[in-house]
């Protein structure tokens, strides 16, 4: 008798285990996803969300007061699976300006817990509900004021997964798109704040993945080798802008569909709602980069809502990649191709006239205004864009250099032996502006280390 209370007893603390996380099989921050769940039997899972205001880079240069779970936009994923209890403890430090309560997208309770969880600064609040769908779901903060909370940074995903798990991958990656309303224009540098006024006006000043327009491009792209599967848990969270998601070269697989049905195969646009999310698959055929993007095209390329997939792997012997140009879609900003003057700029930058200030003002103005054509280290792109690094045509002459910058050019032009025809239009800048970005240029990259003075720009008054 002794024996069968015992083994009645393993057996049932086996089957309603609690599980305390943060633990890395069940709560990850972005872009890392929790472990696949292995086990066949439900447990108990305890979830700690902690509020945390932090300042972070929202573009370089700029940065913003954002709101957070656990310190990061978006806040961890979690992971868990049907028939598990979920039990999450919200934390609100003493010192927050907001109270905060948890509104989880997929959780069949009032509120999705929020009339049982709002939590006060130096609080704290804690309840439970069943995982009793699959899916991938957002939670939120659904305190007041909630756009501007939401807007800010307090959201993340749960990804409840089905009893018997999701087809094996290699590789799983977190991104959500999000808007930020901001206090300064785009590129204004400093600390910036949430625009309530733009945010009712549906004018987002960024959209980005992850928080941040730099969280997956260049050392931080998502990496995979060619011939991998690649599933990616991704959403729009808003809080007020639609999205499309399209994959420059690839197609998804909606990976929470039998595969046998044809209608959730091979997409190649995700239409996504503000709270909408999608579990997909996907593979590459081909080593390159790959861009991830809101085909709302002004949404990426000039607010910021672009992603990078490297993949890597053995050469490709076949022709596809063998003229391949580096330096394509990328950020570009504001202008110069839709010509927005950025009036304000002048009153958040510096008045001094040290030179370090003023290359540092000019790096500003270059990386909102150039980047996007002559690329971030200066090197442009061969045959189409001329490079600006080590440049014999921009060093050859100040002050054809201040009327291209002022006024434009069209026709052919030659630097460092290489012909390029094409047009620059005129970069709409105050004249301090363009001599800061031009002090920023002759003083970078191997150029002749001159200097450049507002009093000259506005001597030119017409083409050189």
């Amino acid at each position: 008798m002794r024996k069968f209370f015992i083994l009645s007893f393993l057996i049932y603390n086996f089957f309603h285990l609690e599980i305390t996380f943060g633990s890395s099989n069940v709560l990850k921050s972005p872009p890392n996803v929790p472990s696949p769940i292995t086990r066949k039997t439900s447990k108990v899972v305890n979830i700690e969300l902690n509020v945390q205001e932090k300042i972070g880079e929202l573009i370089e240069g700029v940065q913003y007061s954002y709101w957070t779970f656990n310190g990061t936009v978006p806040g961890p994923m979690i992971r868990v699976r049907v028939g598990d209890t979920v039990k999450i403890k919200l934390n609100n430090p003493q010192g927050g300006r907001f109270p905060v309560a948890l509104d989880i997208h997929g959780a069949n309770i009032p509120l999705g817990g929020a009339s049982i969880s709002l939590t006060p600064p130096g609080k704290s609040a804690t309840f439970s509900f069943k995982a009793t769908r699959a899916g991938l779901f957002f939670y939120q903060s659904s305190a007041p004021p909630v756009a501007m909370q939401v807007a800010n940074g307090l959201f993340g995903m749960i990804f409840v997964s089905p009893k018997n798990g999701l087809p094996a991958v290699d590789k799983e990656f977190y991104l959500v798109r999000s808007e930020f309303y901001t206090s300064g224009n785009f590129g204004n540098q400093g600390i910036q704040s949430f625009n309530m006024s733009n945010a009712l006006a549906g004018k987002a000043d960024y959209v980005v993945f992850n928080g941040s327009a730099l969280s997956l491009v260049d050392k931080n792209s998502l990496k995979i080798k060619k011939g991998e599967k690649l599933r990616l848990f991704i959403g729009n969270i808003g809080p007020s802008l639609p999205a499309t998601f399209r994959i420059s070269g690839g197609y998804f697989t909606n990976a929470l569909i039998p595969s046998k049905n044809s209608k959730y195969e091979n997409k190649t646009l995700l239409f996504t709602p503000p709270g909408g999310t999608h579990v997909v698959d996907l593979s590459f055929d081909h080593i390159g980069d790959y861009r991830l993007l809101d085909q709302s095209i002004l949404n990426s390329f000039n607010k910021g809502s672009l992603a990078t997939i490297e993949v890597t792997g053995e050469m490709d012997k076949s022709k596809i990649i063998a003229n391949k140009v580096d330096g394509l879609m990328q950020l570009e900003g504001s202008s110069p191709i839709f010509f927005i003057s950025n009036k304000n700029r002048a009153s958040t930058f510096q008045n001094s006239q040290s030179l370090p200030d003023r290359i540092a003002r000019g790096r500003s103005v270059y990386m909102e205004n150039c980047m996007a054509c002559h690329q971030k280290d200066g090197r442009g792109i061969k045959g189409v864009f001329p490079p600006l690094a080590a440049s014999d045509f921009l060093n050859k002459n100040k002050k054809r250099a201040i009327s291209i910058v002022k006024n434009g050019i069209e026709g052919e032009i030659v630097v460092n032996g290489i012909a390029y025809n094409s047009t620059m239009a005129a970069l709409k800048l105050s004249n301090e502006e363009i001599a800061d970005v031009l002090t920023f240029l002759y003083n970078s990259w191997g150029n002749s280390k001159k200097t450049v003075r507002p009093a000259e720009v506005k001597s030119i008054i017409s083409n050189y």
